[in-house]
C-alpha cells in the first residue's frame, strides 16, 4: 500500500494562529466584523482558532469557506474580504490582477505531503507530476 498524507503539523498551527491573530488585529483595529475568506482545507484550523480570536478581541470573524478555485473566481468577480487565505500561486495571481493591495500578502503556514511505499516494494517515480500520475498507486489516504 502506497500512502500519501497531508499533516498540518502542530508547530505551523501554533505560527499560524499567531501570525493569523496579529493580521486580523493589524488588518481591522476596534472592527466589529471581519470576513475571512479560506480554502477549505483550513476549515478545522480556523473553526478552532475563530472563538479563541474572537474571544480575545471582541471582534466577529465572518468566515467563507469554499474550494480554491471557486473563491479566485468569486474574487475575480468582485467579491472582498478582509484576509483573505489561498495558495501562495492563487495569490500572487490576484495580485497580478490587481485584486489584492501590493505587498500585502504573508505565508502563514504550509503542508508537508509525504509519499510511503510498502517495505520490499519498488519506489515508484514521482519526479513530475506526470509521472507521479501514472504512479501505480493502488489505495491513497488523507490523514487530515
Amino acid at each position: 500500500m502506497i500512502t500519501i498524507s497531508f499533516v498540518l503539523r502542530a508547530t505551523t498551527t501554533v505560527a499560524a494562529a499567531f501570525v493569523f491573530s496579529l493580521v486580523l488585529s493589524a488588518v481591522v483595529a476596534n472592527a466589529a466584523e471581519i470576513k475571512v475568506l479560506s480554502s477549505v482545507a483550513l476549515t478545522s484550523a480556523l473553526d478552532e482558532l475563530a472563538p479563541v480570536f474572537e474571544h480575545s478581541t471582541g471582534n466577529k470573524l465572518i468566515i467563507g469557506y469554499g474550494i480554491a478555485a471557486q473563491l479566485r473566481q468569486r474574487l475575480i468577480g468582485g467579491e472582498t474580504a478582509d484576509v483573505i487565505i489561498l495558495t501562495q500561486p492563487l495569490m500572487d495571481d490576484l495580485q497580478k490582477q490587481g485584486k489584492l493591495l501590493s505587498g500585502s500578502l504573508m505565508n502563514v503556514g504550509g503542508t508537508a505531503v509525504a509519499v510511503a511505499v510498502r517495505a520490499g516494494k519498488p519506489k515508484p517515480d514521482i519526479s513530475s507530476v506526470d509521472a507521479f500520475k501514472r504512479a501505480p498507486f493502488r489505495q491513497v489516504h488523507c490523514l487530515c
